[in-house]
């Protein structure tokens, strides 16, 4: 396999139209692509779901429908598993050279692959890869969110979703530990900027405190998805929301 922080920066292209009639499809993938063909949720906070299917699914950055046709299976159930047309699927860059990334969605509701995810993959510089899955009562299914390093963690900040999850009032939070990869819920305080997605963030170590803006909210009367005007800071320390002033 070759290189997968190269075939990371070149997945994001539009493979729905690519010939499928000189791909070489390894047997290993064949022989399991059943068995992976779908997403799964994980059950345990991590699950590692890493396998041969999956990965050349990252390699190539094929769509669910041109992989199926790939490997040889006819027209499946719905959804198929995909990482390379995600929206709103954070990647964060450690140390090491390796890339975490995390969540996104395929396509939108009226696709009969349309799936939010709620897992973490690691691209390291040597080539290896690891697909960490969660449950959703641990790790909700999760695009446009934020994803910003702090220590040896990583804080997740708001997120689109389905609509059944979102909470008008309520920003998600979600820390990752980069040692276990375990997630865990960040219980916050104060006012929080609503439901937040297509934001940016910020760590400002100064202060120990991540401040965000931009991206759109919704509007607790109506949970019309308006436009955020406001800039919020996030303490690390207490876990406090506040509103800064304009």
């Amino acid at each position: 396999m070759k290189n997968l922080l190269d075939a990371l920066g070149n997945i994001h292209l539009d493979h729905l139209g690519a010939s499928t009639e000189n791909m070489q499809v390894p047997s290993i993938v064949k022989s399991e692509f059943v068995s992976w063909a779908a997403p799964r949720r994980g059950q345990l906070n991590p699950e590692v779901l890493t396998n041969p299917v999956w990965a050349w699914l990252i390699e190539t950055g094929l769509s669910p429908e041109v992989a199926h046709m790939a490997a040889g299976i006819g027209r499946r159930r719905k959804p198929g598993w995909n990482f390379g047309e995600r929206f709103g699927q954070s990647r964060t860059a450690l140390d090491d050279g390796s890339s975490v990334l995390i969540g996104g969605e395929y396509e939108d509701f009226y696709d009969p692959d349309f799936y939010i995810y709620n897992d973490v993959v690691v691209a390291r510089s040597d080539g290896s890869i690891t697909l960490y899955g969660y449950p959703e009562e641990v790790f909700q299914p999760t695009d446009f969110h934020t994803a910003t390093k702090v220590g040896n963690g990583i804080y997740i900040i708001g997120c689109l979703g389905y609509v059944k999850d979102r909470r008008p009032n309520h920003t998600p939070v979600y820390f990752l530990d980069l040692q276990s990869f375990q997630i865990s819920a960040v219980e916050t305080v104060g006012e929080a900027p609503s439901w937040l997605f297509k934001h940016t963030a910020k760590l400002e170590p100064d202060t120990h405190a991540i401040s965000v803006e931009g991206g759109r909210v919704m509007q607790e009367s109506t949970n019309d998805l308006i436009p955020n005007d406001g800039v919020w800071k996030l303490c690390l320390r207490t876990f406090e929301w506040t509103k800064q002033k304009s």
